[in-house]
């Protein structure tokens, strides 16, 4: 099965491979809320019929990826559905979709015509001038299915330190993390997108020598989402 059978059969049901996994990442969220246990048999029966189905799409973009000669937007394309489908199969178990997950990006970071695209964009030599937007499209791709997968991750994972060791485009000092890269974060502003990236907290840490933290012994937050930090003397900043 080609890359066109596969968009014909998932695009019946969504309009475009970035509301899929948008929606993808919605519907774990929203199952993880709901007590499975009290399902009844029909429902039961109807997630397990679907998560059959999601198995074989995985399958199908799985194949398509690997498909070297497609062009690269397909194959994009196929890692982005791939990733959908492999949030949606285990749906009633989030948990067990982040290292599937991870093994996606760990297969579509060291395409030679991704890590070109990252690599032209951000080195800004002269050919960064020329076909500017399928290269920032492409990076935009990428962005978003990292982002679906980290979201999905912390969302599953209890906001376990993913960021530390995400998968990078790249080798050696040449290495780009797509989440936290703030000249990605450039590109992807130049296109309207804003929330592809992951911003460290800092706690002023930028700031004013005054405001900067010297000693922190403790940190907890309030219901106005502020961080509370106790710092040494008994001082605490907010």
């Amino acid at each position: 099965m080609q890359i066109d059978d596969i968009k014909s059969k998932l695009e019946q049901s969504v309009a475009t491979t970035e509301a899929a996994c948008d929606e993808a990442f919605s519907l774990v969220k929203a199952m993880t809320k709901l007590e499975l246990t009290d399902l009844d048999e029909s429902v039961t029966r109807a997630l397990s019929d679907a998560k059959k189905r999601f198995e074989d799409a995985r399958r199908e973009a799985t194949r398509a990826f690997a498909n070297n000669p497609l062009e690269t937007a397909d194959r994009i394309l196929a890692m982005q559905y791939r990733v959908m489908a492999t949030i949606l199969e285990k749906l009633d178990s989030p948990w067990d979709a982040v290292a599937p997950c991870r093994k996606c990006i760990k297969e579509l970071h060291p395409l030679s015509a991704v890590q070109e695209c990252f690599n032209v964009e951000l080195t800004k030599f002269l050919r960064a001038r020329f076909g500017k937007d399928e290269r920032r499209k492409f990076i935009a791709d990428v962005c978003h299915v990292n982002f679906v997968i980290y979201s999905t991750t912390q969302m599953a994972c209890f906001g376990n330190k993913e960021l530390s060791n995400w998968p990078c485009v790249g080798s050696g000092e040449d290495e780009v993390n797509p989440l936290r890269d703030e000249r990605v974060a450039e590109v992807l502003r130049k296109q309207g997108i804003d929330h592809c990236c992951v911003t460290p907290w800092s706690f002023g840490q930028e700031g004013e020598e005054e405001h900067k933290l010297k000693n922190p012994r403790g940190i907890a937050t309030n219901s106005s989402g502020q961080f509370i930090v106790g710092e040494h003397e008994n001082d605490v900043k907010v």
